[in-house]
């Protein structure tokens, strides 16, 4: 497919399959806001579904670390369509193989030694947790039904989930449920409610080897490309067809901040991307609303899909994040409360 071009400023921006690849200059200096790292907090209502993907995003980075000797960059997961879907910026081959490791070993991070790294430390906090979720049953009924009945009540339900608390409830027991089933199934080294995604490469006249990738942005556009088939999930929740659907994402990182402009982009109104609420049933969350590093003078590869309905409003958009991300004169980026020196996808160090 021949290669179309864009230009932001001086960023020239190429799209072949619905894939940017573009490269962020160093930019003069901005308004945005550096902010502190999180304070503590509990993970309650609908979080608790989150921090079971993030327990799951953590275990998996480590696993292919561990078996394959290579690392994901990150990886980002999430569940919809009666699927946990994950995603790594590379060497996906390797999730599937760190899952059984994980299931069947013991996994490195879990043995007690001295000077452990804060990296191996959280590793085991959320790999023990991840086994506890699946393999005991009283936790796990005991953490659903707590959270449930948190949503049901309106207690820490954010405000980016203005539904139904009976439909958002239902919708997070379900969820649970999934993401319990299918690692147990895991655990049998039985995969089928499990896709894995990987970014593509796409533009075959340029060299993206060094390119960096954004898991979420496979998720999401996988996610573009069925979503005709989220009326009928809606049925099997047990809710209305045209009832909001939340799509949860967690990475072991937060987003960084073109990821973080680009779900941005998608959710604002009128706009026609994905997760616009005037004109989709979907509805992308996250935990944190923080986004992570800017990473400047490094070639970028993602998906454009779900910006908006057509190829060309797409470039259109993402031509715009590349501008104002690059002069900050105006729009998400502007004022984005960004965190460079802790990216990690946590408000609380006992998560």
């Amino acid at each position: 497919m021949a290669l179309q071009t864009a230009t932001a400023g001086r960023n020239v921006i190429h799209v072949s399959n619905s894939m940017m690849f573009t490269k962020l200059p160093a930019p003069p200096k901005t308004s945005r806001t550096v902010a502190p790292r999180p304070s503590p907090r509990p993970y309650r209502g609908y979080d608790r579904l989150s921090k079971v993907l993030r327990h799951l995003s953590t275990t998996v980075y480590h696993s292919i670390k561990d078996v394959g000797h290579a690392s994901p960059i990150e990886v980002q997961c999430s569940t919809f369509g009666g699927k946990i879907h994950i995603a790594t910026n590379e060497n996906s081959e390797f999730v599937i193989p760190g899952l059984k490791y994980f299931f069947k070993e013991k996994a490195p991070g879990e043995k007690s030694r001295p000077n452990i790294s804060h990296a191996k430390s959280r590793y085991a906090r959320h790999s023990a947790k991840l086994k506890i979720f699946v393999a005991n049953s009283t936790y796990f009924h005991a953490t659903r039904d707590l959270g449930a009945m948190e949503v049901r009540e309106g207690r820490a339900n954010d405000d980016r989930l203005r539904i139904n608390p009976e439909f958002l409830a239902r919708q997070f027991e379900f969820g649970m449920d999934l993401l319990r089933r299918a690692l147990m199934k895991a655990a049998n080294e039985d995969f089928s409610l499990i896709e894995v995604h990987s970014s593509p490469l796409a533009l075959d006249s340029i060299d993206e080897r060094r390119a960096a990738r954004h898991a979420e942005r496979s998720i999401v556009d996988y996610l573009a490309k069925t979503q005709d088939k989220m009326p009928g999930f809606a049925t099997e929740l047990g809710i209305t067809p045209l009832s909001p659907i939340i799509i949860p994402m967690e990475g072991r990182f937060v987003p960084c901040a073109l990821c973080y402009a680009f779900e941005d982009a998608e959710r604002t109104p009128n706009q026609g991307g994905l997760f616009d609420p005037k004109s989709s049933i979907l509805v992308l969350y996250r935990s944190t609303k923080r986004a992570g590093k800017f990473y400047w003078n490094e070639d970028q590869i993602l998906s454009i899909r779900g910006l908006a309905k057509s190829r060309n409003a797409a470039l259109d958009c993402g031509s715009r994040i590349i501008h104002e991300m690059v002069h900050a004169g105006g729009g998400v980026t502007a004022g984005m409360h960004y965190t460079p020196d802790s990216a990690l996808n946590t408000d609380s160090d006992s998560d």
